[in-house]
């Protein structure tokens, strides 16, 4: 998952981005698997263990749920440097 990648700083990432990445609030088809992709990118284990995520929320939601957190993380990043959410995920995703 990008998101494993971006846990180890690569350049361009900003530091501890995945820390102080939260999900928005509400109630989010996918929430409690984003919760744990999340957990496992800050590790960066979320891409080896997503045969586990399927099986423990469905895979439905592990693709909601790596939907919301991608969009959390670009959020996060957006704030971060002041940059729009479209810009960095144009530079960052492609």
């Amino acid at each position: 998952m990008l998101l494993d990648t971006w846990s180890t700083g690569p350049a361009g990432v900003p530091a501890g981005l995945l820390t102080g990445t939260a999900l928005p609030a509400g109630h989010w088809r996918g929430e409690r698997a984003a919760t744990d992709i999340l957990a496992l990118a800050r590790k960066g284990r979320a891409h080896r263990l997503v045969q586990k995520l399927i099986v423990k929320h469905g895979g439905l939601h592990v693709t909601d749920g790596a939907a919301l957190a991608l969009a959390a993380t670009v959020i996060t990043w957006a704030k971060g440097t002041s940059t729009s959410a479209a810009d960095v995920a144009e530079n960052a995703i492609g």
